[in-house]
């Protein structure tokens, strides 16, 4: 901690509430510091699980986690400039070189846009993790692979989700106020989520998604009856 104040004519205080003020902005950023390292070392612990193959995995989740820690990472850097103003401006250089060489390897796929909105669960399996994501992914695998009795039902696709959020043009709306907002403000966080929720919810669905929904939902009324009542799982 005393690196975070050096003594010499070059850091010198007029008062003791100058030194508290410089002290108490100072230990903020290095706990601000801290709780970046640890998010990255979650990821990286996560990643890591990842690769036990217990559970299926695509390129989504390589990617997702790799923005994640990215994003980590370039707060770890913040944070020590603001630490140490001057001492470390080169780790902003290279933090820009290995994500340029990075990030033609992680590169989402599958996420063209092309493809079903909605698929019946009958039709998935892990293969589809990108398309379906990891939770319906593995029911269809236990449901096709070890025919375990799981309930019945559909899933919207990303195309499905894209095409929504395209249809509203919502994406460039969403990113605007995650832009405005400062990450490390738990208030604001909140508000914006409270802000994002009402938006989406409030927009129509394009016709050939409303379609498809409803279309997979018939298929369950022909099935289990009429008016069949269904439920939405936690993704």
């Amino acid at each position: 901690m005393k690196g975070l104040f050096p003594r010499g004519k070059d850091r010198e205080f007029s008062s003791v509430e100058e030194l508290r003020t410089a002290f108490k902005a100072r230990y903020h950023q290095f706990k601000l510091l801290l709780n970046a390292n640890n998010n990255a070392l979650d990821i990286m612990a996560e990643m890591e699980e990842a690769l036990k193959g217990v559970h299926p995995f695509g390129m989504t989740f390589v990617f997702s986690r790799c923005t994640s820690i990215s994003t980590s990472v370039w707060q770890i850097v913040k944070h020590l400039n603001e630490l140490a103003p001057g001492r470390y401006e080169e780790l902003y250089e290279k933090f820009k070189e290995i994500q340029k060489k990075i990030a033609p390897l992680i590169r989402a796929k599958g996420l063209s846009g092309e493809g079903p909105l909605v698929i019946s669960l009958h039709d998935v399996d892990r293969d589809m993790v990108d398309q379906v994501g990891g939770k319906m992914a593995n029911l269809g695998e236990i449901r096709k692979r070890i025919h375990v009795s799981v309930f019945n039902g559909f899933v919207i696709t990303v195309q499905g989700y894209q095409r929504f959020m395209t249809y509203n043009d919502l994406q460039a709306e969403i990113d605007r106020r995650i832009q405005a907002t400062n990450a490390d403000r738990i208030d604001q966080l909140h508000s914006l989520s409270s802000h994002i929720q009402p938006l989406v919810i409030r927009s129509p669905f394009p016709e050939d998604l409303a379609e498809a929904i409803t279309g997979h939902y018939r298929a369950l009324e022909h099935e289990y009856g009429k008016g069949v009542r269904v439920a939405l799982p936690s993704t």
